[in-house]
């Protein structure tokens, strides 16, 4: 049975609370498939998600790390990437966002990989695996240094600690964004020549009509001829489907969800970022059951995300000159940011920075956090 939101309860949560994953079911059940197959031990193996902005890549691929490490059969790991690379991005901040050791020297590093990966664990295995997360690719203490040559042999560093983290369930890795990630793919290719087995499955987000970087454009064509890839490509959610997300997210008037759908025109992300624009901008009321927007309202619809996104923009943050450079200051560190890293360029700007700051853009939609576990 599921639950029917009640009118006008829960109306500040809009564009904070996630709701449940709606549609795409034939994808989510190959998903699972793939998993049970990683899980009884044949792997590594990839899966390449692939569609337009706004179809659902993402979203898809963290419900399956979700509902995986809920059920207790993997442990998730993600990674993003973007066409300029920030110190967010790539394999090694994946790590260090895992192990929770973001900002420490490489000792205070290897004990908390030590302490997650069991007290029994060959101390080389954590010193390289520390190694993988360095940006010189190196690990030292008092005693001893330890310097990764050849990128296969960090590659094979990164594998030892993929063993070590799927000893008890199988580990799921999403790399977001693979159109940019190159070094991700050159990895994934070298764990696919190893003769070993390796519970890990890998899910990698493609967005197509992006320019990908030559490098993994070519290794993203390798990869798909490989024996151990699945390609899944999401098309436009389906009209009952999208009238399903958009009554999920606040109950609204058949109308109102019939000129969205249409609107939207298969586009989840849109339809979502609509609506809740609208919900904070005031432009929904409030009847005895449910929420509808005016017929003028209806008729101004935008277009296209871009759009939306400038509207919302300039809503938020009217009236905060502050609250503007911090932002832009945000996004001149690239989609994925380091918090301490936009606090300092901030502090060097003499922007005000605060928790109170990032609250207030996080409610409005404007950032979310991204890869805590």
């Amino acid at each position: 049975m599921s639950a029917v939101p009640l009118p006008g309860v829960g109306t500040a949560l809009i564009g904070i609370r996630q709701i449940d994953t709606i549609g795409r079911v034939e994808e989510r059940n190959q998903l699972w498939a793939e998993l049970r197959a990683v899980s009884r031990g044949n792997g590594p193996r990839l899966m390449i998600l692939e569609g337009p902005t706004g179809y659902g890549k993402t979203r898809l691929a963290q419900w399956l790390g979700w509902r995986a490490h809920e059920f207790g059969l993997a442990e998730t790991l993600y990674a993003t990437h973007e066409s300029s690379p920030t110190p967010a991005c790539g394999l090694g901040a994946m790590l260090r966002r895992h192990f929770r050791c973001q900002g420490q020297q490489p000792v205070e590093m290897a004990r908390r990989v030590s302490a997650a990966l069991g007290t029994r664990t060959d101390p080389s295995l954590v010193q390289g695996l520390v190694a993988t997360m360095d940006q010189q690719r190196a690990y030292s203490d008092l005693g001893q240094r330890l310097a990764l040559g050849a990128t296969r042999e960090r590659y094979l560093a990164m594998a030892q600690g993929f063993k070590a983290l799927a000893d008890r369930r199988c580990l799921v890795v999403l790399i977001d964004g693979a159109h940019w990630a190159r070094d991700a793919l050159n990895l994934i290719e070298t764990l696919f020549d190893e003769p070993e087995p390796l519970r890990t499955w890998f899910i990698a987000t493609v967005r197509t009509g992006e320019r990908a970087t030559p490098e993994a454009d070519a290794a993203l064509t390798r990869l798909r001829a490989h024996a151990r890839t699945r390609t899944l490509t999401l098309g436009r959610m389906h009209t009952p489907e999208m009238r399903q997300l958009l009554s999920a997210l606040v109950p609204l008037d058949t109308s109102t969800v019939d000129a969205l759908a249409r609107r939207a025109d298969g586009n989840p992300l849109f339809a979502e970022h609509m609506v809740r624009h609208w919900m904070r901008s005031g432009v929904l009321e409030r009847s005895t059951d449910d929420f509808r927007a005016s017929t003028d309202k209806m008729r101004d619809l935008p277009a296209q995300m871009g759009e939306l996104w400038k509207n919302r923009l300039g809503e938020v943050l009217a009236g905060s000159a502050s609250g503007r450079l911090a932002y832009m200051l945000a996004a001149m560190l690239g989609s994925t940011v380091d918090d301490e890293a936009w606090r300092l360029v901030c502090a060097e700007a003499g922007v005000p920075c605060s928790a109170e700051t990032f609250e207030h853009m996080e409610a409005s939609g404007l950032v979310r956090s991204v890869g805590a576990n």
